[in-house]
Order: C-alpha cells, then structure tokens, then sequence
C-alpha cells in the first residue's frame, strides 16, 4: 500500500490544568527529521516523544507541536519550585558580585523564570502520560491521513499507467511501417551522402530507432 509523505492529525483531551493538545505534521524528507514546539515545561519530554515518533515513522520532516491552554473550569495551583529558585539565586548573586550595578531581578522576572513556577495540579508524570498517550493517537491518526492521501494517490498513479499500456497498445500496429520508413529515410541520406554503409550497420540503427 502506497503511503503519502505529507499528512496531518491532531489528538486533545481536557485535563485538571486545561486542554492539552498535540499536532503533528509531516512533508517529504530523505531522512526522518523531528521537530518540535512546545512549553519549556514539557521540554524534557523531547527525547520520549522523538522514540515514539521513530518507532512508527521511518522517514519525513514530522512538525510536533504540543501546547496548553487553560480551561474555562480550570483551577490551577501554582508551586514556586525551592531548588530551581536556589539556583537562580546564587547565579544573580554570582552575576550581582561581578556587575555591582546592575539591577537585581524583579519577582515577576524570577517567576517567569523556565522552571520556577510549577503547575502543581498535574504531577509532571501525569502530564508524561497525558502528553505520550496523545501523541500515540495522533501517530495513528496520522497514519490513516497518510494512507488515504496514498489511496488517492494509486488511483493516479494506475489511472496514467493505463493509459500509457492502452496508447502502447495502439502505437504497436504503426511500427513495422514506421520502421520501414526510417529504414527508407536513413538509406536514402546514406546515398545522398555518397557512403554506403554496410546492412549490418543500417540495422543497428534501425533496431536503436525501434
């Protein structure tokens, strides 16, 4: 069965944090190249997502993009994480003692600091499952986009193949008289040019003409 190279598919649910959704898109690659867009939160997901990916696709630019976005019901709790705000505290510090004058982060710029502030409605392996059981359904999602792209496209592919048996079927009744009159045109330049080239030769060109 003939597969498209190109397709699209889209898997979301509803969870404690909102809607969780992953796209996938694929085009044509010689290689199988994997790109992905997604919160920094999920970024230590890339490499679980890229396995899956590889273990059912085996070549194609595939674009995944995972976001999410609150629900109307939505009740988040957000958790300042202890060690990443320690940290981020003794690299400003490093940075204050180096550069005496420069301003001192901001609360809002420590929050909206990559992993400082967790979500801790949805423990981070929840969201694992969340993410990869989504992901899995648009895999085969996709898959069966691809397949119907590659149905339409064995129609065509048959289709003009055909219709090229059918006008070899009815150019083959015209060849021996095409051949003929090559023969005839080739022997005739042959003379004009005064050579005469022996029939063993003529043929070779009349069989390379046919």
């Amino acid at each position: 069965m003939i597969s498209s190279m190109t397709g699209y598919a889209s898997a979301a649910r509803e969870s404690a944090i909102g809607n969780i959704a992953v796209e996938l898109k694929t085009v044509n690659h010689r290689y199988l190249e994997f790109q992905t867009r997604m919160p920094e939160e999920l970024r230590p997901l890339e490499p679980a997502l890229r396995e899956a990916v590889a273990a059912r696709l085996t070549r194609g630019k595939v674009d995944c993009r995972i976001s999410i976005a609150p629900g109307a019901g939505a009740v988040r709790a957000m958790a300042p994480d202890a060690e990443a705000m320690e940290a981020l505290a003794q690299v400003s510090a490093q940075v204050l003692a180096k550069f005496p004058h420069a301003r001192p982060l901001s609360i809002a710029e420590v929050l909206h600091w990559p992993g400082v502030l967790a979500d801790a409605t949805l423990a981070p392996e929840q969201l694992r499952e969340a993410v990869l059981a989504l992901l899995g359904l648009a895999i085969r999602d996709l898959d069966q986009s691809r397949a119907r792209e590659g149905a339409k496209l064995e129609a065509v592919l048959r289709e003009r193949l055909d219709r090229m048996a059918a006008l070899a079927s009815e150019a083959q009744p015209l060849m021996p008289a095409a051949i003929r009159a090559f023969q005839e045109k080739l022997t005739a330049k042959l003379t004009e040019a005064g050579a005469s080239p022996s029939d063993e030769r003529l043929n070779q060109e009349v069989v390379l003409y046919a």
